[in-house]
């Protein structure tokens, strides 16, 4: 089933349930579509910037910075979890989001890093890595930070991650961390 198909079969299931007029693409139906098709375009965007909550696009692989910078916008948590590259750009726009999941990202750089250590609570589980700058900018989130993906870290990152109050890592991680928050 194509998109047109997907938001058509909504909207008709619609009419019939509620015996209205057309009632047009509203937020679940968005999300809907985007999560199914993967995509999401500037019009779709934008109304979820307007919608109230969060916005939860897991399935999502792409957007453009365009789109990021819309999305931002809606400021209270978002779920990009499908995204697996996004760009120094994205980073910056997404990082007006309070609550933010980018799961799917394997590496970030160094700038993208800086932006996201912004984000009150940042969920980057799929990083394998990181470098000494990065848990340096990453140290600056204030609420919690998810990096479960890490199978090990240096000293020096585990002195920076020391700084975060809510840390979420794997145990042989934490306890490299736990090291330095009680010094």
């Amino acid at each position: 089933m194509n998109k047109t198909q997907v938001v058509l079969s909504i909207c008709l299931i619609n009419m019939l349930v509620s015996g209205c007029e057309y009632p047009g693409q509203d937020y679940a139906e968005t999300v809907a579509v985007a999560n199914h098709d993967g995509t999401i375009s500037n019009e779709e965007a934008e109304i979820l910037s307007k919608a109230q909550g969060g916005i939860n696009l897991r399935n999502v692989t792409s957007i453009t910075d365009e789109q990021a910078e819309i999305l931002s916008k809606n400021t209270s948590q978002g779920d990009f979890s499908g995204l697996t590259t996004i760009t120094d750009a994205q980073a910056k726009s997404l990082s007006n989001i309070q609550g933010l999941s980018l799961n799917g990202l394997t590496s970030i750089t160094d700038e993208q890093a800086k932006s996201l250590s912004r984000v009150w609570g940042l969920s980057l589980g799929g990083l394998t890595s990181i470098t000494d700058a990065q848990a340096d900018s990453l140290s600056k989130v204030r609420g919690s930070l998810h990096l479960q993906g890490l199978t090990s870290i240096t000293d020096e990152q585990a002195k920076s991650l020391s700084k975060i109050p809510n840390l979420y890592v794997s145990e042989a991680c934490q306890k490299l961390v736990d090291q330095y928050k009680t010094q």
